[in-house]
């Protein structure tokens, strides 16, 4: 079964990244097809996803619902019932995703299908505070006080924005990515699997694999839900199908930002020209956006 990959679209700045990463993985990884649920009110953004339909027809596809939210308004829930075909696996992949190791997807979803005691499977996410926490206990990151572990056992990512050390370490988070790529050395990062046992534990979802058939089990309860997405998916819904989530270490991906993030990174724009770089390196260049309009940096 060829995996089929959805992104709730979408800023440009980070599109432009993802969208040569995803052709890559059409090939390396046989992705089926990436769909853009459109989530946005900003035309250029809307444009630029339907003109990736144009330019790459029968890969991308454009799922629009006719709502325009704005930065405050949450529709993720309802893209969820389009994804619900029995056997089929689905990955989510959030917009700012500024990396993918080549095949990564591929064996992300493979190991859900091999798995399918687990619900959701998330891949190993640099700047993700699950994953972040398990980088440093595993050695990828050095630095003694980078992240805490709370005493209800839920892994914190530093939420001081305003504090210097908070922002030494956000930054150094991708900086530590940069030197590891650089020195070939991402498998500093992997582990096998990771298995999140409690029935509520909360984990940002930057990047999962689920198969439509759970989903289509969760029905209404997903697409109504009061809860964000994130927290149904990660709260709720393990405990109403009794399945665990899980991070599957061998699927490394980078994510650029939290909302909570965005004051500190846009002081730090030579991060993304960075991943620009890199992207350029891995797959011969970001793609193209329409001259001189950038979308506006709303980071989530």
């Amino acid at each position: 079964m060829q995996p089929i990959s959805f992104t709730f679209t979408g800023r440009k700045e980070f599109m432009k990244i993802l969208i040569p990463y995803l052709l890559r993985e059409r090939k390396a990884s046989k992705l089926k097809k990436h769909v853009w649920f459109l989530h946005t009110n900003k035309q250029e953004d809307i444009d630029y996803a339907i003109q990736t339909t144009k330019d790459y027809p029968g890969f991308f596809e454009v799922l629009d619902i006719g709502i325009r939210p704005d930065y405050s308004t949450h529709l993720y829930q309802t893209a969820y019932q389009h994804f619900t075909e029995p056997g089929q696996v689905y990955i989510k992949i959030d917009d700012d995703i500024v990396f993918i190791e080549e095949g990564a997807l591929g064996r992300l979803a493979k190991f859900k299908v091999d798995n399918p005691e687990y619900f959701i499977v998330l891949g190993n996410i640099i700047n993700n505070g699950v994953c972040a926490h398990l980088h440093q206990r595993f050695g990828a990151l050095v630095a003694p006080d980078f992240f805490t572990w709370a005493q209800d056992n839920n892994y914190q990512i530093v939420h001081g924005i305003k504090s210097d050390t908070a922002e030494t370490s956000m930054v150094r988070l991708h900086m530590s990515f940069f030197e590891l790529w650089k020195a070939k050395n991402l498998d500093r990062y992997k582990f096998y699997k990771w298995g999140l046992w409690e029935k509520q534990f909360w984990v940002s979802i930057n990047l999962f694999a689920v198969l439509g058939d759970d989903l289509a089990t969760l029905g209404a309860r997903l697409t109504s839900c009061a809860a964000s997405d994130e927290c149904f998916l990660t709260e709720e819904a393990p405990a109403l199908l009794n399945k665990a989530n899980c991070i599957y270490g061998d699927c490394l991906v980078s994510h650029y930002s939290f909302r909570m993030q965005n004051e500190i990174f846009d002081r730090h724009p030579e991060l993304l020209t960075m991943y620009e770089n890199i992207c350029n390196k891995e797959c011969g260049g970001v793609h193209p956006t329409s001259a001189g309009v950038e979308g506006e940096r709303h980071v989530r």
